[in-house]
């Protein structure tokens, strides 16, 4: 599987979702404009920072919370980490712990230099975001490690999970 780069400027992310999902599942990021110039802004400075997995991780994450129409203030207030790939949303939350397999950074020591390309794709958070794309695209079943589980129950299993991930970020 081809991972992407999190797009990061609003208007690209919002071309990007249409392209993956439609545009149905991308009206709600209209709503999201101020949670998406934050998350622009985070991510850049991440980037700056060379903190590139965190930054993909943090993209993917308040996307999906986007897409899953949570509140511009809580998609805004979103903390770096990976906490909602680790924690039941609640009682009932019938997805996987973890949610999905997390591999390591790709880097690669460029012979005769002191480079190290670093590949900072994020295979779990893109997993993430095309889960709930799935879910503002209108799907009324997913596909979660063979499994097909109800849209509703996964929808809330994952509103959970990122809203407990902000909890305690």
């Amino acid at each position: 599987m081809n991972i992407p780069v999190c797009p990061s400027n609003p208007a690209y992310t919002r071309s990007f979702v249409v392209t993956q999902f439609g545009t149905q599942a991308a009206e709600v990021l209209d709503g999201a404009s101020t949670a998406m110039t934050v998350r622009e802004r985070m991510m850049r400075t991440l980037r700056r920072e060379v903190r590139l997995r965190e930054a993909e991780r943090y993209g993917w994450s308040t996307l999906a919370g986007a897409l899953l129409g949570l509140p511009s203030s809580l998609v805004a207030t979103m903390p770096v980490g990976d906490l909602v790939f680790k924690v039941r949303g609640g009682p009932a939350d019938p997805l996987p712990v973890p949610l999905f397999l997390d591999f390591d950074t790709a880097e690669v020591k460029i012979l005769g230099t002191d480079v190290t390309a670093v590949d900072p794709t994020d295979q779990a958070g893109f997993e993430l975001f095309s889960l709930s794309g799935q879910l503002a695209a209108g799907n009324a079943v997913v596909n979660i490690g063979g499994r097909a589980l109800g849209a509703g129950s996964v929808a809330d299993a994952l509103i959970g999970r990122i809203r407990k991930a902000a909890d305690h970020g």
